[in-house]
């Protein structure tokens, strides 16, 4: 039980935050997502899917040159894990983490 109401607090938070940003979440799709992201920042953000060591699902780095977010997704990974490093990945972004 402990767990579904972790679950609702997150879900409520997490859409709370993405209203504070204005995206629609109930059209969510990543390529949507990162359209949305790239208008809001004003770099684009190029995804690159590409074998990488297996400890690696996913990593980020920047060009700041030519403001671009290159993402990095292990192309040996579930698609799952490939998407959740993804999501994981425009988190930095999004919050501006750079670790």
């Amino acid at each position: 039980m402990e767990n579904k109401n972790n679950d609702k607090l997150l879900i409520g938070f997490l859409e709370e935050l993405l209203s504070n940003l204005n995206f629609d979440v109930r059209q969510f799709t990543i390529e949507r997502f990162i359209t949305w992201l790239e208008s809001i920042i004003s770099w684009r953000i190029e995804v690159k899917y590409q074998e990488l060591p297996e400890s690696v699902d996913a990593f980020w780095t920047k060009d700041s040159r030519n403001q671009i977010n290159y993402i990095f997704v292990n192309s040996k990974k579930s698609s799952l894990r490939q998407e959740n490093g993804l999501l994981h990945e425009l988190g930095h972004i999004v919050f501006g983490l750079e670790t």
